[in-house]
């Protein structure tokens, strides 16, 4: 993956200068090389980081330069590279998504963090060319803030002449929730390059078709809308199905004579029989 990565980033800024892995004559110069390595982990371009956050998931951080691609630059040269040459130079990689800022979970720090990335990416202003976004939430291992509270907060912030657009957004904030700590960033075209999902990207449009097939069971309807708001089902609730049985009963009723016109139907029929 670092490969990878520096490949991208001397692509994007010819200028940059190349890394050049240490020659090692014998193994106590390669040791002694390594040792060096660490010690000036600063000065590396890139290096992971050792985080505990469960399985599938590593942090790789990227040193600051004002001359050299962003994050958000590196991750879209992957999935354009992906997307175009059908391959994977990351075989065991399914997404790369850029982290800008990071800070603890809670409203008031995440709305202090995520406000120069709006100011960034989304100015106001008069002749500003209007954009359309939307809020990617993703939580792992954390319950401290209710989903639709968190979109609406970093959604409000962004000003108009932006609008929201869920299904083809020209920029996405990213919201990433794991224990304790909030990850935030923006990427270009979420839905255009399949999530940033390379495993789908490498994929032709035959085996999109027939994944697709695999997935969806053969005369199965679609689910629920996820326009729905919250509370909303497309299942009747309890209070449908009470007047629906209540408007049933009231037919029954008007369709059958009631007890009284009865009673009275078989006195006029006696009343008659006796004067015969």
């Amino acid at each position: 993956m670092m490969e990878t990565l520096n490949s991208l980033y001397e692509k994007l800024c010819p200028s940059a200068p190349k890394e050049t892995e240490a020659e090692a004559q014998d193994i106590q110069a390669s040791l002694e090389a390594e040792i060096a390595d660490l010690r000036e982990k600063k000065n590396q371009r890139f290096h992971k980081l050792d985080m505990e956050t469960g399985k599938g998931l590593g942090f790789i951080k990227m040193a600051y330069s004002l001359e050299g691609p962003t994050p958000q630059d590196l991750a879209q040269a992957l999935v354009e590279d992906v997307r175009d040459t059908k391959e994977k130079t990351c075989r065991f990689i399914m997404r790369v998504l850029p982290v800008t800022n990071s800070c603890y979970t809670s409203k008031e720090d995440i709305e202090k963090c995520v406000k120069p990335l709006i100011e960034e990416h989304f100015p106001a202003g008069e002749g500003v060319t209007p954009l359309k976004f939307s809020v990617v939430l993703e939580v792992r291992a954390n319950n401290s803030i209710p989903k639709s509270e968190l979109i609406d907060l970093v959604a409000k912030l962004v000003p108009k002449p932006h609008s929201v657009d869920l299904t083809k957004p020209d920029k996405s904030v990213l919201v990433f929730l794991i224990k304790n700590v909030c990850l935030l960033g923006v990427v270009y075209k979420y839905h255009d390059f399949a999530k940033y999902n390379c495993n789908v990207l490498a994929m032709s449009e035959e085996e999109r078709a027939e994944l697709c097939k695999k997935t969806t069971a053969p005369g199965t309807q679609p689910g629920p809308s996820k326009n729905l708001t919250e509370g909303d089902t497309d299942t009747p609730t309890k209070t449908e199905e009470a007047a629906k049985v209540a408007e049933v009963k009231q037919k029954e009723d008007t369709d059958t004579p009631a007890k009284p016109e009865a009673a009275a139907d078989v006195v006029e029929e006696k009343q008659e029989e006796e004067k015969e």
